[in-house]
């Protein structure tokens, strides 16, 4: 089933974008904090939030009028490939060894990071260059005066 098939409920859109934040704050202070194992949690936690959601209602982006030719096509693809790409990675987390940022813990941390900043450049730039305004999408209505 797609969200097209399935309504989906006035929540979940809202639940995404708390999803993005907590995985973005909770990437910024691994460095800091370590990823102890409430971090290593948290961030299964919200993978496995996200991927259930997934699971349930599908996918609910779109490419937009904007984006068209190949990142149009592979807007979808991409975006599901990153969330299992997530959850694969926060999957990792749950099976390595607690500690410090070594090891295992650092290579799952630097991959979701490294895909993390990836979809924020991709975002960035639709933003930016196409003024598609889908930055707008997942920021608080309070700061879209500065977007």
């Amino acid at each position: 089933m797609t969200s097209r098939t399935l309504p989906v409920p006035g929540l979940y859109r809202p639940l995404v974008k708390l999803l993005h934040w907590a995985a973005f704050c909770l990437l910024l202070a691994a460095p800091t904090a370590g990823l102890t194992p409430a971090i290593r949690w948290a961030l299964v936690g919200v993978a496995g939030i996200w991927g259930l959601g997934f699971a349930v209602f599908g996918h609910l982006g779109r490419p937009g009028p904007a984006l068209t030719g190949i990142a149009g096509r592979g807007f979808v693809p991409m975006h599901i490939g990153l969330l299992l790409a997530v959850v694969i990675c926060a999957g990792m987390a749950i099976f390595a060894a607690p500690g410090p940022l070594e090891g295992a813990p650092r290579v799952t941390f630097l991959v979701t990071c490294g895909l993390g900043l990836l979809h924020g450049i991709f975002h960035l730039w639709r933003h930016t260059a196409l003024g598609d305004g889908a930055l707008r999408n997942m920021t608080p209505r309070i700061l879209h005066g500065i977007l």
